[in-house]
């Protein structure tokens, strides 16, 4: 059955690569769609129009040969996940309608450009270029589709590219073009205008097709995404220039003896300038959009930044930070900041009184342990730490100091940052303040260091795929979320800690990995699948809920979406059933002691009204079991006997955000569940002993007569699962 996406008949040259498009023509003409290609375009949420349209307005752009291998190759990478007994799939399925389309020129041309607009654009911002580009090619209004319809087509195509070097270009070329007022490094860019970016890529296409020798592009941080698109899509010559006219970049090679530039970017000298988009013989200006010192993540903002591209792992710090990271790795300032790292990857508790879990091992592991594993963690994800990871290593095996129960922080910081409010701070312990500063506009090395911490503690709970590169304005993101006290003299390294569980884990790593601010972290309850501009977030009980607590608090980011029977979905998140809410009489009571060992686990998907969102959830069922002898445990830990039934066990359901929820809650260590202990009890035979930590896990020791049973992770989870039901 043929895939090929192409008109049909009398009419076909109305998609002519590389021409102008007769709408008319156009209009009246036969498109072939397979019924196999229909079923995909429907469940991908884009009407057979669109497609169509998204097609047409590509038109003038020609991808040479070595474009569309690299695109290709693109292609091949993708990668699929499936979920426990493969009925959801994270990534790009085997079938993904971006496949098909991608098995004609114009159909690739087309996915590919929408792919690379996903990389550093929000979808309803590129919505909007797409639709500026058919309005300005006269497209007829009975033919053009919704926004929304604009929004899908970029949905489907968005993370392609991310395994390629595209996104490692803009980032680069990006920083080239962008213009800095004072020190504004730090700033949020704001994109140009929707219509800004549609005529230059509209110029753009004439080049690549040949109409035009060359373009020059005027502008800020755009044209550094136009740079990249025309080198590594269209195979054009790029030139980068000052505004003083000094070559920043150029793609010329010692063997280009007659090279001239195709394309020419010229940095605009400053975000004041009031220079219109206009085109004066082939020289296009595209305004830069404005600089945010601070942000609200207001849901309902038309605002729209520029996330830019990706940079790689071992440069992610300097470029983000650059010569501030350069002054914490100072002889001055590296001793302190390897002693906040110490600090804060101690053992510390939470302010609920309970003992934050370790992302790799268990509950018993010791403060030095646990140091010495986020040290050398941190070294080997982001290798410009190397240097003041050895140093604190050589602290804790010289002295292994203890801090206190908040792992509290002196905040030296201050003595080398010329930042208005670490200037404050120094003048308040001086007793000569005055007004504290509410926005900053110079870096500060203080909130500098802090989030590079909650960057190496933030990414030692994400099991992130190899295709997948750190964002530089994600992790400005999170060093703008930074909060310092005008007058305290410590800070709470415990509480950075924290966020990560008082917040959706999984809203934290979107935010991180896409550039774009979430409006509400908060809001995100509740989510255990999110997918959004080429970047889907899922919890690994989604994959494999049998294993143990350690694996299910963390999350799995990946390239691509959430798919369920072919069709493609914003997110999945818990359902609503209540089942479980009396699964228990007793909340210390584990689930084996009340199901038995035949436990039964399926996952079930519903569709919502809420046609983006699936409603996800684990299943129990279980034969009966006889009652069970109860187990003995230290003084003062109190556990009612086991329920005794032989009764049917009804089915019970429970997501995988509330089995988060409930290992958050109840699995991690508190005074009483951190205590070292042996537990005895007898069988008719002999008794049975269990070592170790006074945690739910050691609940799980029971004996039916004969047989003892110790935890396994299946019982992990539905051990956590009991509390949450009651609560």
């Amino acid at each position: 059955m043929s895939t090929a996406l192409v008109p049909s008949g009398d009419n076909s040259n109305a998609f002519a690569q590389q021409g102008t498009v007769d709408w008319t023509m156009l209009s009246r003409s036969t498109v072939n769609f397979t019924v196999e290609i229909l079923a995909r375009l429907s469940r991908a949420g884009v009407e057979p129009i669109t497609a169509a349209m998204g097609q047409a307005i590509f038109t003038g752009f020609n991808l040479d040969p070595d474009g569309q291998k690299r695109f290709s190759d693109t292609i091949s990478r993708l990668k699929a996940f499936s979920s426990y007994g493969e009925i959801m799939w994270f990534g790009f399925g085997v079938k993904h309608i971006v496949r098909t389309l991608s098995e004609t020129e114009q159909g690739a041309t087309c996915a590919a450009i929408c792919a690379c607009l996903s990389v550093s654009y929000d979808s309803y911002f590129c919505s909007k270029v797409l639709k500026s580009m058919a309005d300005q090619q006269k497209a007829p209004n009975s033919l053009m589709p919704s926004l929304s319809q604009w929004a899908a087509l970029i949905n489907i195509c968005s993370g392609v590219v991310s395994s390629s070097r595209f996104p490692h270009l803009v980032e680069g070329y990006s920083r080239l073009t962008q213009s800095y007022a004072g020190d504004s490094r730090h700033a949020l860019q704001e994109t140009t205008s929707a219509d800004s970016l549609a005529r230059a890529l509209l110029e753009l296409s004439k080049v690549s097709s040949g109409t035009v020798q060359s373009v020059t592009f005027i502008g800020g941080a755009d044209c550094g995404w136009l740079a990249a698109l025309a080198q590594w899509l269209l195979s054009l010559r790029v030139d980068i220039v000052a505004a003083n006219g000094s070559v920043l970049y150029s793609s010329r090679t010692p063997a280009d003896s007659s090279y001239y530039p195709q394309v020419s970017i010229i940095r605009q000298l400053g975000h004041n300038s009031q220079i219109n988009t206009t085109l004066v013989k082939q020289s296009v200006f595209v305004k830069q959009g404005r600089l945010f010192f601070d942000i609200k993540r207001d849901p309902f903002s038309q605002d729209h930044f520029f996330s830019a591209g990706r940079s790689e792992w071992p440069t992610i710090l300097h470029d983000t930070f650059g010569a501030d990271l350069d002054a914490l790795l100072h002889p001055d300032a590296i001793q302190d900041f390897a002693e906040l790292l110490c600090c804060g990857f101690s053992i510390s508790s939470a302010y609920n009184g309970q003992r934050h879990a370790d992302p790799w091992g268990g509950l018993s592991a010791t403060s030095t342990e646990r140091r010495l594993a986020h040290l050398s963690f941190a070294a080997q994800r982001l290798p410009e730490l190397i240097p003041v990871c050895q140093i604190a290593k050589e602290m804790i095996s010289c002295e292994d100091k203890n801090y206190d129960i908040h792992n509290s922080f002196p905040r030296v910081f201050t003595r080398y940052c010329s930042c208005d409010q670490c200037k404050f701070h120094v003048e308040y312990l001086a007793r000569n303040a005055g007004h504290f500063p509410q926005k900053l506009k110079k870096i500060c090395l203080e909130k500098t260091a802090l989030a590079i911490f909650e960057y190496a503690w933030t990414l030692s709970w994400l099991d992130i795929d190899e295709n997948i590169y750190p964002s530089v304005r994600g992790l400005l993101l999170m060093y703008r979320s930074q909060k310092t006290d005008r007058f305290d003299e410590s800070i709470p390294t415990d509480a950075i800690k924290d966020r990560l569980f008082n917040q959706p884990l999984m809203s934290i790593a979107m935010e991180l990995f896409t550039g774009n601010p979430e409006s509400n972290h908060y809001g995100a309850g509740g989510v255990s699948a999110d997918s959004r501009g080429g970047i889907c977030t899922y919890l690994p009980s989604l994959q494999n809920p049998t294993t143990s607590p350690q694996k299910q608090l963390r999350v799995v980011v990946v390239a691509g979406h959430i798919e369920w029977n072919g069709q493609m979905f914003r997110r999945a998140k818990d359902g609503n059933n209540h089942s479980g809410q009396e699964l228990l009489g007793d909340p210390v009571s584990t689930f084996v002691q009340t199901y038995g060992p035949h436990v039964k686990l399926n996952l079930a998907v519903e569709e919502t009204f809420t046609s983006d969102t699936l409603e996800v959830d684990l299943w129990v069922s279980s034969e009966s079991t006889k009652a069970l002898q109860r187990v003995q445990y230290h003084g003062g830990h109190m556990v009612k006997p086991p329920i005794a039934s032989r009764a049917s066990k009804p089915k019970v359901s429970f997501g995988a955000s509330k089995i988060r929820s409930a290992i958050i809650y109840s699995g991690l260590s508190t005074t009483c569940h951190s205590k070292p202990i042996d537990i005895c009890t007898f069988s008719t035979d002999a008794p049975i002993s269990w070592s170790g930590c006074c945690s739910k896990a050691a609940k799980s020791l029971w004996v039916d007569g004969h047989i003892s049973h110790s935890p396994t992770g299946e019982e992990w989870v539905l051990i956590s699962q009991v509390n949450v039901a009651k609560r």
